[in-house]
């Protein structure tokens, strides 16, 4: 995560594409509040039309701002990763693994035999061929 945040890029492009995107998304949601009749939307339409012009014309300006938006979001990135990746382990993939346990179902096959002198899958197909190894999908 910290490397991540130290290679940030910080290009003029980066910086110009950063303050007229955040800039327009801020007069959009500025347009939306002012017709919700909200006193908050002068606020933001004032910040919007400032990193709009600050990207257009002297986007080096902007630097300090990027870096600090960017940083919050690989840190929002490197916690949401992992809250939605614990979320689908823990509300998908567990109720399937205990559903299927408790009706009997192995998918791995893992119970021992000691009957059976060997685990082996034998091929149970025809002749094989030199085709039949080139495209195996």
């Amino acid at each position: 995560m910290f490397e991540e945040i130290k290679n940030i890029k910080s290009e003029t492009s980066d910086l110009r594409k950063f303050g007229i995107t955040i800039g327009i998304v801020s007069i959009v949601i500025a347009g939306f509040f002012y017709w919700k009749n909200k006193e908050s939307f002068q606020l933001l339409l004032t910040v919007g039309t400032v990193l709009c012009i600050l990207g257009a014309v002297i986007p080096f300006v902007l630097k300090p701002v990027h870096w600090i938006w960017m940083s919050f979001a690989t840190i929002l990135n490197w916690f949401m990763t992992r809250v939605i990746l614990s979320l689908l382990f823990y509300m998908i993939v567990t109720p399937i693994g205990l559903i299927s346990r408790m009706l009997g179902k192995q998918f791995l096959k893992l119970k021992w035999n000691k009957a059976k002198p060997t685990y082996w899958n034998y091929h149970s197909g025809g002749v094989c061929e030199k085709e039949n190894y080139e495209k195996q999908f």
